[in-house]
């Protein structure tokens, strides 16, 4: 079944969307992306489908954090565009902005990532994995697709790998405890970004509250600054295209997590004849 078919789909929008908090806007424009990168295997919400009444928090967490942050990284890029010539491939973004997480769905991490305290040393060294184990997950989908030697498709397993890796040297991947050095990619950059900003407005378990639009982008933008290398986690081109965005925005087209419409009268009448069959 091909992305589009499944994002076209009313009912299904209407039966997910309580889980995602996207607006009909979000969800037409992912389905406008997906469509224009027709190359992408579309087994993204699929996937995540199948695994909802595993943990009801993975909902969110993969399927409505990952939708939108493929789509703040493409958003994020285009406002790049603006003054790059050689700008990132909003292919690869898309495709990294979705799958970036797949490795919590790991059984092992699964139990580790919405523990109501912060994480112990050996348990955040497990849930750390989930970025090793995406980037075999995707590795793997796009081999059976044959497009693993896609430039787009080298492109986002790199971002998925290493988008929690920072300017500054730290991040995950660091060999006992010594920061990793190398050369992080566009693609791996603007994801970081978008993945950290949205994170920062997500609900969490061992998190007292969620940070707004403006507070996360505050603290992304600290942290990117040139004038404090020692310190700096972010690209700040990304920063300030994100900066911009929002500006632009007025933070209510991406970045707002919107009450759930109401069903439409046939969706209720399913779901309630569903629930009578049930009983």
């Amino acid at each position: 079944m091909s992305s589009s078919s499944i994002l076209h789909n009313e009912k299904t929008y209407w039966q997910m969307n309580p889980k995602l908090s996207l607006t009909p806007e979000q969800w037409k424009l992912l389905d406008s992306l997906l469509i224009e990168n027709s190359q992408l295997p579309g087994h993204f919400v699929e996937l995540i489908q199948k695994n909802f009444d595993l943990n009801p928090h993975l909902e969110k967490s993969l399927l409505g954090h990952g939708i939108r942050t493929a789509i703040l990284s493409v958003l994020i890029n285009q406002e790049l565009q603006r003054t790059d010539s050689k700008p990132a491939h909003d292919g690869a973004l898309l495709e990294a902005g979705l799958y970036h997480d797949i490795g919590k769905l790991n059984t092992e991490i699964r139990k580790l990532v919405y523990l109501n305290h912060s994480l112990k040393t050996e348990e955040k060294s497990k849930a750390n994995e989930h970025i090793k184990i995406g980037h075999r997950f995707l590795f793997m989908l796009q081999m059976l697709c044959n497009r693993k030697n896609d430039e787009s498709s080298v492109k986002s397993r790199d971002a998925v790998h290493f988008h929690h890796e920072r300017l500054n040297g730290s991040g995950y991947l660091g060999v006992d405890g010594s920061p990793q050095t190398f050369e992080l990619s566009k693609e791996t950059r603007i994801l970081a970004v978008a993945d950290t900003f949205d994170a920062m407005q997500c609900s969490r378990t061992y998190r007292e509250k969620n940070l707004t639009a403006q507070e996360a982008l505050k603290e992304i933008c600290h942290y990117a600054h040139p004038s404090r290398p020692e310190q700096r986690k972010y690209d700040f081109q990304a920063a300030e295209a994100l900066k911009s965005l929002l500006k632009k925005t007025g933070n209510e087209y991406i970045f707002k997590y919107p009450t759930p419409l109401p069903k439409p009268k046939k969706v209720q009448e399913c779901s309630a004849k569903k629930n009578e069959e049930v009983a």
